[in-house]
């Protein structure tokens, strides 16, 4: 009997010795992982203070750029939407569309041909004949006023893509009012 007695209090021991090393273990375990997530989170500020601190000084150094290219923005803004708007109503009151040669400049080289085939079979004081070198010519002038506004909206597209480069490049350096509307009209059309 004395030995069921001496085995239940040696158990018991061992019960309490077990519970308090699992509550131990516990313990520590929580605060093992409290002390890891302190430690992420001053990882974390550290490395957001070293970011700030190489953004601070590259806009330091980059200051007079950036207000360069504000005033190239502010300067060029104005402008740029006055003639967006100005081209905007312009197609708008003279709507083109489905207007398309594939040899706009074979078509008038053609058109001259003919005007010339004829001017040698027909006298040149002929009406007929004056009417077909004017309609020559404008189809000519027709021509060369499309290429420049084909060469002036590729132009445009290439303003338009530079400003939202200045523009993001001013948003992402935090410049105050950098806000420009390039969805006012959509040139690429």
């Amino acid at each position: 009997m004395q030995w069921l007695l001496t085995e239940a209090r040696s158990q018991m021991a061992y019960d309490d010795a077990k519970s308090d090393a699992l509550d131990k273990l516990t313990r520590l375990t929580t605060d093992a992982e409290h002390a890891r997530r302190l430690w992420a989170e001053e990882e974390r500020k550290l490395r957001l203070m070293r970011e700030f601190a190489a953004l601070s000084k590259w806009m330091a150094e980059n200051r007079s750029h950036l207000d360069a290219m504000k005033t190239q923005i502010e300067g060029v803004r104005e402008p740029y939407v006055r003639f967006g708007q100005s081209l905007a109503h312009t197609t708008r009151a003279m709507p083109i569309s489905d207007v398309h040669f594939d040899d706009a400049h074979g078509l008038v080289h053609d058109m001259q041909g003919f005007v010339d085939t004829i001017a040698t079979c027909f006298p040149p004081e002929s009406m007929a004949v004056q009417g077909m070198y004017d309609g020559a010519s404008k189809l000519s002038k027709f021509y060369r006023a499309q290429r420049q506004e084909q060469e002036l909206l590729a132009e445009c597209q290439r303003l338009k893509e530079s400003l939202e480069h200045s523009t993001a490049l001013a948003i992402s350096q935090g410049a105050s009012d950098p806000i420009i509307d390039f969805n006012v009209m959509d040139i690429s059309q």
